[in-house]
């Protein structure tokens, strides 16, 4: 994974919002599920086009608090899929967040910002990772609470591949 260049951050910021821009496919519906994906569309403000992603959220075994949410979306007219996390507050930055798929080979994204609802982190979903979510079961984010110590989410990767293939 690459990281998007720097006018791209501002976007990004939307997108921990809950808004990543890119052209909606006329099917996609908000609410609309790929099994264990869910797809998120709005109006973008800027260019009042109306703009989907899909995403998951990771809950505590409980239910009663969010680990992280997973979003992936093309913003801006770049034609690249972005990878956007919102992780809880209250976490350790500098650590950022480990994941891995299906046990395979470990990666790390670097925690940008924090906003009042969470910190996020924004990174291009290359080639490798993109093929791992398609053909994975599990993928596994771990970060460090500062009070509660490692924590893991688990994210299904149920559904990613036709969620995904409707982004586009």
């Amino acid at each position: 994974m690459t990281k998007p260049n720097v006018p791209l951050f501002f976007l990004f910021i939307l997108a921990a919002l809950g808004v990543l821009v890119n052209p909606a496919h006329a099917a996609l519906e908000t609410g609309q599920k790929f099994k264990a994906w869910t797809v998120q569309c709005e109006q973008d403000a800027a260019s009042k086009a109306e703009v989907c992603h899909i995403y998951q959220t990771a809950a505590s075994k409980d239910g009663k608090n969010q680990l992280l949410r997973l979003g992936i979306g093309y913003p801006g007219n770049q034609g690249k899929p972005v990878v956007i996390i919102l992780a809880p507050l209250g976490i350790a930055l500098q650590a950022g967040i480990a994941f891995r798929v299906d046990g395979g080979e470990p990666g790390r994204i670097p925690l940008e910002t924090c906003f009042p609802n969470g910190c996020t982190s924004a990174v291009e979903l290359d080639d490798k990772l993109l093929a791992a979510f398609k053909n994975g079961v599990t993928a596994e984010f771990q970060y460090v609470d500062v009070v509660r110590g490692p924590v893991t989410a688990s994210i299904s990767l149920n559904g990613f591949s036709a969620g995904f293939a409707a982004l586009k």
